[in-house]
């Protein structure tokens, strides 16, 4: 890829980074975005929401709550992995306000690197599995993971291109475990005997 291209999408990244952190901002953004962006972090979540997720999901649907909770636990541990542990360490991207660009920060300035966005990653595998084993939720679990995203450039802390990587590895991670699983849980069709005639 020649360094002209490279140039140019880079210059891209950066104007459309500058449109959603500034130009784009509104003031129910201002308070909705920094809310949501971590809150999977929080006090209220950690102790008070997810608990109560836990127990009505495996009060409600019993095997299949724990077939959707072990599935989950496994494409996030595996996402985190990738993208965390992996890719992060290979690309070493610094954050915008690290770069030496125009950044509004709506949240604390978390350090470390910026490509993929793990967040993406994460909510992305969490919305694809819990699409499959719940898809009348499909709809909603997307739309979630997509203001998570977004939201990850709209308070100032990922690039555009960060958060497109990471809600494609996370899909695509959560469709390969799903395969993987659906492959093995089939069952498999029971070969006739054949018997001869004397």
């Amino acid at each position: 890829m020649s360094a002209e291209i490279i140039k140019y999408y880079k210059d891209l990244d950066q104007s459309l980074f500058a449109k959603i952190n500034q130009t784009w901002a509104f003031k129910f953004g201002d308070f909705y975005f920094p809310g949501v962006t971590d809150f999977h972090q929080s006090p209220n979540f950690l102790y008070g929401i997810l608990p109560l997720l836990l127990f009505g999901i495996l009060y409600k649907y019993r095997m299949k709550g724990v077939k959707y909770l072990l599935t989950l636990t496994l494409a996030l541990v595996l996402t985190d992995l990738v993208s965390f542990r992996v890719i992060k360490h290979l690309v070493q991207r610094p954050r915008p306000s690290h770069s030496g660009i125009q950044v509004t920060l709506r949240v604390d300035d978390s350090g470390g690197t910026s490509f993929p966005s793990s967040h993406a990653a994460n909510i992305f595998a969490a919305a694809g599995v819990t699409a499959y084993f719940f898809p009348a939720t499909a709809a909603l679990a997307y739309l979630y993971a997509a203001s998570i995203a977004y939201s990850r450039v709209y308070v100032g802390v990922h690039y555009p291109s960060d958060i497109i990587a990471g809600s494609i590895l996370g899909f695509a991670i959560s469709f390969l475990i799903l395969f993987f699983i659906k492959g093995l849980t089939a069952e498999k069709p029971k070969k006739e005997r054949k018997f001869k005639s004397a």
